[in-house]
């Protein structure tokens, strides 16, 4: 079986689509990626995947014209991979995969929220694989197949994940992430947190966003709290098995980690008009729970970071609320997809 995932910009679509891809490949089924062409998805995808742009994001044009201009582009893949079956991440770049028809499609949706592209694409879709059972109650053909991440190697102990960060795997860990670009707000509420984190004993892996180390690591400095302040960091796998609690963004992918790596979290949403984080946090709860920066919920945090009880009481949460192995059911429906057009 040969599928082609259309789309991309963002980890929140290309994390999951490489966890699945990665499983398609261990089955013995060919993949590969049509990129909106933005830089950081190249961060994503590694050198065993293969792919290529859509020259969508890249392109001199207002997007909604880019994506339209690469439908040849699209027919043209088409004729050169001959997929079996189309997969749509979402996006501008993912409703080009309208241009594959009469190929069968299928959606790649993460967020509570469906995607405009989403919505548009899965008219014509066969199935749209959703994270979360509010989701499939709002778009047909859904099937649920839970949080999905790349490929489950073997984590390293906490011990490896403390050394390979510079950090004492006898000290307790928060790990804060703004997503794949940052987030201003979120490494500021880091910033006035240092006081307390020195007070409770905690150290710190922040994940900062390009071009946002310098003004974190002066803080820290001056805080005299142990800290690793990363720019990005390529091994999820270790700053999760580092991690004994996390602040963060509330992006699917994002989500998707947490929940199977069952660390309990305090999640502060990107504000938009359709509230996609908090809702996506409030999927989780009450193992990930909603930080707005007031002083209630920064109470909240701190209780959190001196209580174990509480912590082990929403990883417990985390853990109960998997519906099972995404991979493997996103997997599944695929091969049936196929299957029933064969």
């Amino acid at each position: 079986m040969r599928v082609a995932f259309v789309g991309g910009g963002t980890g929140g679509h290309l994390t999951p689509a490489i966890g699945i891809a990665e499983e398609l490949m261990s089955r013995g089924h060919q993949v590969e990626f049509w990129l909106s062409g933005r830089q950081v998805e190249l961060n994503y995808i590694d050198e065993s995947i293969s792919h290529r742009s859509l020259g969508i994001d890249d392109s001199a044009l207002p997007r909604y014209f880019a994506a339209l201009a690469s439908f040849p582009r699209v027919r043209k893949y088409c004729r050169d991979f001959r997929p079996d079956l189309v997969v749509s991440l979402g996006g501008y770049g993912g409703a080009t995969a309208m241009a594959a028809l009469p190929r069968p499609l299928v959606c790649l949706e993460g967020n509570v929220v469906v995607g405009k592209s989403v919505r548009l694409v899965s008219r014509f879709a066969k199935r749209v694989l959703v994270m979360f059972d509010k989701t499939a109650a709002d778009v047909p053909r859904a099937t649920v197949v839970g949080p999905i991440s790349r490929s489950a190697t073997t984590l390293p102990s906490r011990e490896q994940a403390c050394a390979k960060f510079n950090l004492d795997s006898q000290q307790r860990v928060l790990l804060t992430m703004g997503g794949s670009q940052g987030a201003f707000s979120l490494n500021q509420a880091v910033i006035e947190m240092l006081p307390e984190l020195k007070r409770l004993n905690w150290q710190l892996l922040c994940l900062c966003g390009p071009n946002k180390r310098a003004a974190v690591q002066e803080a820290v400095e001056a805080s005299g709290v142990r800290a690793a302040v990363l720019e990005h960091c390529s091994d999820m796998g270790a700053a999760y098995a580092a991690a004994d609690f996390m602040l963060s963004r509330g992006g699917a992918s994002t989500l998707a980690e947490i929940w199977l790596s069952q660390t309990p979290t305090m999640v502060m949403p990107y504000i938009h008009k359709d509230r996609q984080q908090q809702l996506n946090a409030e999927q989780l709860a009450p193992g990930v729970q909603i930080f707005d920066g007031g002083e209630e919920s920064r109470s909240r945090l701190y209780e959190l970071l001196a209580n174990i009880n509480l912590r082990e009481q929403m990883s417990q949460s985390l853990c109960e609320s998997l519906v099972g192995d995404g991979r493997k059911i996103a997997c599944d429906t695929l091969e049936e997809i196929v299957g029933e057009k064969a």
